[in-house]
């Protein structure tokens, strides 16, 4: 096999060593693979490719591209795995870009989308088309009394035109822009804006785990804006914004909440609802607390 001239690359990255050998710019490198390290010798990611196409000491071009993400300390877990047909690999600024589709993996959830960019000092993926994330996990409902429990039977799936996705040592924060769509169980939102967070596998200790019965990368909240419409059963709730806190199955509606039910109208300035318990506030600028029954069996 033909190996590339790994001189400019190495330089390039501070791997030290690795290969010596000969490389015409113009021969693609077929099943390659190659890590970057830290200053401390960490691990920070690797990369692998079905086929490495050398533009410059700065620039390559990967077919099949595979890149393993690691959080670059002595902890040594892989954060994100991320998968594309094609990507332009821009070495010395630590950078990945593409207007393939990507395949972007974590612990408890996955994420697909068309039209992508990585950003390893930021530890920040942009998607720019067609987001989707699926978490393994079920959001408990909110406006029932009926319970799904966060397992790994369940799933919640949000869609967006746009998402950003940034990684700390705790925590995955994912910001969904535009035409956001949330489906977990029975229910469904939508809105203009959502912003969740879900653990890392370092960052939920073992007991919360066990107290709420959920798994590393358990979704921890969810802040939906922008004309917040959720449905769930027979019932409709619209909000300027909702707080969902799934370990504990409450969702705060803010903004001159709405909740029709059959045979019932809610509004105030501000409804809490956890396992189909409301609670609801007024307020002299936006109105008194009310509810409204037409028909109140059952209810």
């Amino acid at each position: 096999m033909r190996i590339w001239q790994l001189t400019f690359l190495i330089g390039a990255l501070s791997l030290g060593p690795l290969v010596h050998a000969q490389m015409m710019p113009d021969a693609p490198v077929k099943n390659f693979r190659f890590p970057r390290f830290s200053e401390e010798g960490f691990t920070e990611w690797v990369l692998q490719g079905g086929e490495g196409i050398y533009d410059s000491e700065e620039q390559i071009r990967v077919n099949q591209m595979n890149l393993r993400v690691y959080s670059g300390d002595e902890r040594l877990v892989q954060e994100l795995g991320l998968k594309s047909p094609q990507a332009t690999i821009r070495l010395q600024e630590n950078r990945a870009f593409s207007e393939s589709r990507i395949l972007i993996e974590g612990t408890n959830f996955t994420i697909s989308g068309t039209g992508w960019e990585w950003d390893g000092a930021t530890k920040v993926v942009e998607v720019k088309d067609d987001a989707i994330v699926t978490f393994a996990q079920s959001m408990t409902n909110t406006l029932t009394g009926v319970s799904l429990e966060a397992t790994s039977a369940g799933k919640t799936e949000i869609r967006s035109k746009q998402l950003l996705l940034k990684t700390t040592e705790t925590e995955y924060e994912f910001i969904f822009i535009e035409d956001v769509k949330v489906l977990s169980g029975d229910m469904t939102l939508q809105s203009g804006r959502l912003v969740a967070v879900a653990e890392t596998p370092e960052g939920r200790d073992t007991k919360d785990v066990a107290a709420v019965g959920s798994q590393i990368d358990a979704l921890r909240s969810l802040k939906a804006s922008e004309q917040v419409v959720i449905r769930q059963s027979d019932k409709v709730a619209r909000a300027e914004k909702a707080v969902f806190d799934p370990a504990t199955g409450q969702v705060d509606l803010i903004g001159l909440p709405q909740i029709e039910a059959s045979g019932a109208f809610i509004s105030g300035h501000h409804v809490r609802s956890q396992r189909g318990q409301l609670l609801i506030k007024g307020s002299e600028g936006a109105g008194r607390a009310q509810v409204i029954l037409t028909r109140a069996g059952g209810f």
